[in-house]
């Protein structure tokens, strides 16, 4: 039987972590899975799931077929493991079934970091258990062991439950918020974004109800001093983040946590990927930031020589957030327009991708286009006319009023099935004022 945490830790299981540790292929650590797994404890199988599957020495070349004879192979029963293959993919997913079973067969006996270091792994990895049942589990240990959770063991619990779509209970929200508020101090940048893009994820994907977001408002009062504290440490990936959940969470940040944000965001804009700068983009406008001029010229060089990885919802949201932030300073500031570089290049790739356009893109793009006073290349007119036309049952009302708006400003006059396709799509939503 596998000695739990209760048992206490032996020299076996110390020279076994060493031993995991020390592994530097995935044959090797298959192995040693294989041999010694019966020795395992909590430590031992949470070190080398999480170096197994994080590591992403995976094969990806094993069939449905295949996973289904391994999670067989591993069904508990009175005989011994299954012989080792040949080291290949069955190999490597029969490591992690094996391993999979030992945490269900002795889940109550696994810690708090072992908990969230196996959750956050399966989180990171992208891949399934083979029983479904092992998430569940793993909450449920999660919630009884959450008192002894530190500063990156609760970010990176919330993280994952976002990242899994796994709805948090009661229990462990209150207590997050809780032992949050006690060990703000103690959060990284990391740890800060990290809890603000799940906490943010959660809310959007409805995986928390009303009272629990009425508990997050305490969180977050006792976080937000700390965002502004380890604001200029955050990673590219960091402060978009910080920032797309700060307007995500409708939380308007002082003018103080604002600039601290945009400082960073200026100085790590060499570095931001096409996601994090259109994110950055999204947030400013979102929450009205003003006075922001030099961090988006930076940002707009940025895209300019990034344009080419652009997708299209980062095209239309960074398109919209200029627009939406022109249209702000119209009051109280001037030179919101993105530069024409930043436009020829987004122009030029909305050309290439404007046939993967969602009818939100679509909207968006033709929206900001007439709002910023600009006009569309030809060839962009036409993709985006013949990709509204395909995706025009998915319109929502907004959509098609920008849609509509956006052609009388530009002057485009759409093809008649267009136009027949969204007034098809307005009865169908009960709203014919929009045509």
């Amino acid at each position: 039987e596998l000695p739990g945490r209760t048992a206490g830790t032996t020299r076996l299981h110390i020279e076994l972590n060493r031993r995991i540790g020390a592994t530097e292929n995935e044959e090797g650590l298959c192995l040693l899975i294989h041999t010694r797994h019966s020795d395992f404890n909590a430590v031992n199988v949470a070190s080398a799931y999480t170096k197994l599957v994080v590591r992403k020495f995976m094969i990806k070349d094993v069939t449905v077929l295949e996973k289904e004879q391994i999670k067989i192979a591993v069904t508990p029963r009175k005989a011994s493991a299954p012989p080792a293959p040949s080291f290949g993919s069955r190999h490597y997913e029969l490591a992690v079934a094996v391993l999979e079973v030992q945490m269900l067969k002795n889940m109550t006996r696994y810690g708090a970091r072992e908990c969230t270091n196996i959750l956050h792994s399966i989180a990171k990895s992208g891949r399934s258990p083979y029983d479904p049942s092992l998430l569940r589990e793993l909450q449920r240990q999660i919630d009884i062991e959450a008192a002894a959770l530190t500063s990156q063991g609760l970010a990176n619990t919330l993280w994952s439950h976002a990242h899994l779509s796994l709805r948090p209970s009661s229990v462990l929200l209150d207590l997050l918020t809780r032992r949050t508020c006690a060990l703000a101090n103690d959060f990284n940048a990391q740890d800060v974004s990290n809890t603000l893009w799940a906490l943010a994820t959660l809310r959007s994907k409805g995986l928390i109800n009303e009272m629990q977001v009425r508990a997050q408002s305490s969180l977050l009062q006792g976080l937000l001093p700390r965002t502004e504290l380890v604001a200029d440490r955050m990673s590219p990936q960091s402060v978009a983040n910080s920032l797309w959940s700060l307007a995500t969470l409708g939380i308007a940040p002082n003018d103080s946590l604002l600039d601290r944000l945009a400082e960073r965001a200026e100085k790590v804009s060499g570095n931001f990927i096409a996601q994090e700068l259109s994110n950055v983009l999204w947030a400013f406008a979102k929450i009205q930031a003003k006075n922001k001029g030099r961090v988006l010229a930076e940002m707009s060089h940025r895209a300019t020589i990034i344009a080419h990885t652009f997708t299209p919802q980062e095209i239309g949201n960074s398109m919209w957030a200029f627009a939406t932030m022109h249209e702000s300073c119209l009051t109280y500031e001037r030179g919101c327009l993105p530069s024409d570089e930043f436009v020829a290049a987004l122009t030029c790739r909305a050309e290439v991708v404007g046939n993967e356009f969602t009818a939100q893109n679509c909207a968006n793009t033709l929206w900001a286009f007439a709002s910023l006073g600009l006009v569309p290349s030809p060839c962009l007119v036409q993709v985006l006319l013949a990709r509204a036309e395909v995706v025009a049952k998915e319109f929502n009302s907004q959509n098609i009023s920008n849609c509509i708006w956006a052609f009388a400003a530009l002057g485009i006059t759409p093809p008649t099935t267009l136009l027949l396709a969204l007034t098809r799509r307005a009865q169908a939503l009960g709203n014919l004022l929009l045509l």
